[in-house]
């Protein structure tokens, strides 16, 4: 059996923001409800562009097997934003970002430097692997660098 241990830190700062991270600071967790759901209200905006081809699958509810709910997939070049969607709500389900034509907000994008999503973020960041996503951990953008360039934008989401 593999026992696998995580040390999370907490750690409050000035600005009322809890940090989460793990023993080796990897990813590193910024905790930002507004910032999330900005992003998220975003790409939920994306559905309505023509610029994406669209792929739709019907799903089973997962809460009653009578409803037949709707999967929506966005696709343009090499990214891909997918969506849940029920009689009555609209879900961002995940999102996989690796063009420079999607921004999030703030001028957020893939190609930007480290500083400026520092700057949106108002917090350093060292890290080259970064989430910054609401306080449960439900959704989260995750951010990779690469020679301190932004080069993937990853939303990941718990529909439910």
């Amino acid at each position: 059996m593999l026992l696998m241990l995580l040390i999370i830190l907490i750690d409050r700062r000035a600005n009322g923001q809890v940090y989460l991270a793990d023993k080796t600071d990897k990813p590193y967790y910024i905790i930002n409800d507004e910032l999330t759901n900005q992003w998220i209200k975003n790409l939920l905006s994306k559905l309505k562009s023509s610029t994406f081809k669209i792929e739709e699958k019907p799903v089973n509810n997962i809460h009653n097997s009578r409803i037949t709910d709707t999967i929506k997939i966005l696709k343009s070049g090499r990214t891909e934003i997918e969506f849940y969607i029920t009689e009555d709500r609209l879900i961002l389900q995940s999102a996989i970002i690796l063009d420079t034509t999607i921004v999030l907000d703030n001028k957020i994008k893939v190609g930007i430097s480290k500083e400026t999503l520092s700057k949106a973020a108002k917090e350093e960041i060292s890290n080259d692997l970064l989430r910054i996503g609401n306080l449960e951990g439900q959704q989260y953008f995750e951010f990779k660098f690469k020679n301190e360039i932004l080069y993937s934008i990853i939303y990941c989401g718990i529909p439910d």
